[in-house]
């Protein structure tokens, strides 16, 4: 059963009528955000969190097709300027294959090979890389992984990794599989599993390196004592000059380096020499301590750091200017986070809840840094670079986008049907299609040639606004770099048929709500000490703040009454001069303010006091051109001798007010006491006043 729900409190605020049973606006113009309602909401949320306009923008729509992923800012001490400078300042900081497919991302000059076969990047690849806004999609995001807040990794996920690579089904010394060391070590170290074996992927290969083989000290001193030129696929060895080395390098035999730390230098040589010699400092000679301590060696020299992603550990914008990074291929943390993607993607784990932490720099260039290779580059294009897709709405209107979902506003009638159809065509084929109310479960569609989703009335969410989001889901292979695409998120507002009209006047303002029989409204609080309360058409009076329940249309005013007489008195002089005198006493009034109160609901009371003595006497209504009251008037009876124009007067005035909540309020007002000589005297002291002669004599008349 819906609940009314929408309730509004802020004052004087209209509700838009809708007559047609669906409506659909979309668009938003300039550099506006296209979301409206929750994806606005949480668009907004991200820039208060620390991410500037084009981040929250991209990081919502990842947030409409994965509602568990969670985003996090990190704030980059250094300047946009200065990271770049900092990273292309040595020639070996960032490197690309020697391939002839990454010859767009190579150094524009410098022509040096370094580790065996790659050149220096150049400045432009190196900002590509580094500009996170460049891979804010469901495939390249995955180098913002936070290792340490990854849910946890299922041994399907994990195998899936290991499938296809020298570690399937392969067994360590102890007995272990890869798959189960992996999960043991992962689980002791604090470091998800996934993610060593994603790195071990990387570092390895087809599992054929020297470092593996527990004989890589035997090959370095063959390479040495031959002078070796180059391994049989053609990399330089750069062997040290005979007699420059002390020892045998056959003492490196039994060393395993899995993660290829410290696995660096200038040729093949150094390369395997350093790594083994630092396998052998750790006491590495078994796989399984190799796998086990390159674990804690990331936990320790980069988890624990702050450099939790493979971003950070390729790119180090957290240390000091002397630069902590685990790699130099400069697409490395690129071509691991697709790697990492794919485990996810592979096993249907894309959903589950991730923690993506996200680089944010100071004076980053306005637009994104551009792909030097244009996109052309397939292994470091962006995946949004990859394929091409255009989303559809046949209903409730028609609309297209190109490589976009469709965004608007819908508006349903409680009791009317909501259709919304469409599809998307190009990229790569759609296996089905899914919809989710508020970021809730996906619930599927059928796929046949696009979508149709229909909600009758009786399925319809409780009124108010809700959020549904459409997705395509594809059949994920290797060579397709997306699961899902976002196909519509909607703000769909149910809207209940208005039974109820609320006017609410205050001075000349007046404001028109839209409510339901039943809601309850809260009159808006006053503290003005003029102020009244609220008079109903119906008759009703109300005090502030009182929570009525509607149950019919009816208009409010708010009545303000200063309730004061007027200083002294004023006299009343009948014509011919003389024929009537009498004392008048007032209370001004805002134009209308007592008219707004009901009869039913107000008393008036007043009473005259000739000296001590209190009679009733009829109160004067004095109205303007416009017929509303301007002011209340009360009068003595004639003065006709010496003695009464020397009586003292004076009047109180009652009003009992009887609110509709059952409460009571009375208002009193007391004139100052006055006689006709001292009102008299007091006009003929007047400068400021000019009688007619005629009155003059008459006021001297009385005062003597």
């Amino acid at each position: 059963m819906k609940t009314r729900h929408r309730i509004l409190t802020v004052l004087l605020t209209a509700l838009l009528v809708i007559l047609l049973p669906v409506s659909l606006i979309f668009g938003t113009s300039g550099s506006e955000p296209p979301f409206t309602g929750a994806a606005l909401t949480y668009c907004n949320q991200l820039k208060e969190k620390g991410f500037p306009a084009d981040y929250a923008v991209a990081l919502t729509r990842l947030h409409l097709l994965y509602p568990a992923w969670e985003f996090e800012p990190l704030a980059v001490a250094r300047s946009w300027k200065e990271t770049v400078t900092l990273q292309t300042r040595d020639a070996k900081t960032n490197l690309i294959n020697s391939d002839g497919r990454f010859s767009k991302y190579r150094h524009k000059t410098n022509a040096n090979l370094y580790d065996s076969g790659f050149y220096q990047a150049s400045k432009e690849a190196v900002s590509y890389f580094l500009d996170p806004r460049n891979f804010l999609t469901e495939a390249d995001i995955f180098q913002f992984y936070d290792q340490q807040t990854a849910s946890a990794t299922s041994r399907a996920a994990l195998e899936t990794v290991l499938a296809g690579t020298f570690m399937e089904r392969a067994k360590l010394e102890s007995g272990q599989t890869y798959a189960d060391a992996l999960m043991q070590i992962g689980k002791e170290v604090g470091i998800d599993p996934v993610f060593l074996a994603v790195r071990l992927r990387q570092e390895q290969g087809d599992g054929k390196s020297p470092l593996l083989g527990g004989k890589c000290g035997s090959l370095l001193q063959e390479y040495y004592a031959n002078q070796t030129a180059t391994t049989e696929s053609g990399k330089p060895i750069k062997p040290p000059a005979p007699g420059t080395l002390d020892g045998n390098l056959t003492a490196l035999d039994g060393y395993y380096n899995l993660f290829n730390i410290k696995a660096s230098g200038d040729g093949v040589f150094a390369i395997y020499k350093n790594a083994l010699e630092y396998a052998q400092s750790k006491g590495w000679n078994t796989r399984e301590k190799a796998l086990r301590g390159g674990a804690e060696f990331l936990k320790n020299d980069y988890v624990k750091r702050g450099q939790s992603t493979v971003y950070l550990q390729k790119f180090d914008v957290c240390t000091t200017d002397s630069l902590h990074q685990y790699m130099q291929n400069v697409g490395g943390a690129l071509s691991e986070g697709r790697s990492l993607y794919r485990s996810f993607a592979e096993n249907n784990l894309t959903d589950i809840g991730c923690v993506f932490r996200i680089p944010v720099f100071s004076g980053m260039p306005a637009l994104t840094s551009p792909d030097p290779a244009d996109g052309k580059c397939t292994t470091y294009a962006t995946a949004a670079s990859l394929y091409g897709y255009q989303t559809s709405l046949t209903s409730p209107t028609s609309k297209t986008a190109d490589r976009d979902a469709l965004f608007g506003d819908v508006r349903v009638m409680h009791n009317g049907t909501l259709t919304v159809s469409g599809g998307l065509t190009g990229g790569y084929g759609v296996t089905t299609y899914e919809y989710a109310w508020d970021g809730g479960d996906w619930l599927p569609l059928a796929a046949s040639g696009g979508f149709t989703l229909t909600v009758p009335s009786e399925s319809l969410p409780a009124w108010g606004e809700h959020l549904l989001s459409i997705r395509a889901r594809h059949a994920y292979d290797k060579t397709r770099v997306a699961t899902h695409t976002l196909c519509a998120a909607l703000n769909v507002e149910v809207i209940p048929p208005p039974s109820v009209t609320l006017t609410l006047r205050s001075g000349n303002a007046e404001q028109v709500k839209l409510r339901y029989e039943g809601d309850i409204y809260t009159f808006p609080t006053c503290t003005d000490p003029d102020f009244i309360g609220y008079a109903g058409s119906d008759g009703t009076l109300y005090p502030s703040g009182y929570a009525l329940t509607l149950t019919h249309s009816v208009t409010y005013t708010a009545v303000f009454l200063p309730f004061s007489f007027s200083e002294g008195a004023a006299l009343y002089i009948g014509a011919p001069y003389g024929s009537a005198t009498r004392l008048r006493f007032e209370i001004p009034l805002p134009a209308g303010s007592l008219d707004a109160l009901p009869a039913e609901v107000s008393t008036l009371t007043a009473t005259l006091f000739r000296d001590s003595v209190g009679t009733a006497c009829s109160v004067t209504r004095v109205r303007d051109s416009d017929g509303k009251t301007t002011a209340l008037q009360f009068f003595s009876p004639d003065l006709s001798n010496a003695a009464e124009v020397r009586d003292s007067f004076s009047v109180t005035l009652s009003l009992a007010l009887h609110f509709s909540d059952g409460t009571e309020r009375t208002l009193t007002a007391k004139s100052s006491q006055r006689t006709a000589v001292k009102v008299a005297v007091a006009a003929l002291a007047d400068e400021t006043a000019a009688y007619p002669p005629e009155v003059v004599s008459f006021l001297q008349k009385l005062i003597s």
